[in-house]
């Protein structure tokens, strides 16, 4: 494991005829998800996107990602609250 976490490699072109196999996603996507944050709240959730029409739109405000939309099967945003939702007296933590 520490073998694989020490392999930094930023990938700069996706080849646009291969996809992940939908199995292996949903792992990646479930790791992401329950990796825990420094507070424990998580508070993060993650957007998919495939659509191509959607991604093209998406152009003007991914600066560094126009490559990843073009030819990655699979586009991820990562949806973050933001710091002022994590104190003890934010409406996130009103319903515990």
């Amino acid at each position: 494991m520490l073998e694989i976490f020490n392999f930094r490699y930023a990938c700069k072109s996706f080849n646009p005829t291969k996809e992940i196999p939908q199995e292996d996603f949903g792992v990646i996507l479930e790791s992401a998800r329950l990796s825990p944050s420094s507070f424990g709240f998580e508070p993060w959730k993650f957007l998919v996107l495939k659509d191509k029409a959607l991604k093209n739109t998406l152009k003007s405000v991914c600066w560094g990602g126009e490559n990843a939309l073009d030819n990655a099967s699979e586009f991820v945003v990562i949806l973050a609250r933001k710091k002022v939702d994590l104190v003890a007296d934010s409406a996130i933590f009103s319903i515990w």
